[in-house]
């Protein structure tokens, strides 16, 4: 009896040991504000290739997620706030969104795909 359940417990061990683990990847891209269209539309926001880029590479999964990471204060939320409309507009519904303080610097975004798969 215990060298049988000694046997499963190996053999549970070899096999959960064995199996892939989940792996996280990264695509980020950098906008800083100087790059931002005056006059805001859809073909000058999409012009950008920061933007272009996230949209091309972006799949909806529920393992994957956008983080638009902004400049602290009112005015590093409004345009993350801003950005993250625009995503909506081209293809990528706010449920996969997440807006987090903390860009690294007081003029550009991170904007990051993770792939949690």
């Amino acid at each position: 009896m215990f060298r049988r359940i000694l046997t499963l417990i190996c053999t549970f061990s070899l096999v959960f040991f064995s199996l892939p683990g989940h792996t996280v990847s990264e695509h980020t891209e950098i906008l800083n504000r100087s790059e931002w269209p005056q006059y805001e539309n859809g073909t000058n926001v999409l012009a950008l290739k920061q933007i272009t880029a996230i949209v091309g590479r972006f799949e909806e999964n529920d393992e994957v997620s956008l983080e638009i990471r902004y400049p602290g204060g009112d005015a590093g939320r409004h345009w993350a706030e801003t950005l993250s409309k625009w995503f909506v507009t081209f293809g990528i519904p706010i449920k996969y969104q997440e807006l987090l303080p903390g860009s690294g610097s007081v003029n550009s975004l991170v904007i990051a795909i993770i792939d949690r798969r």
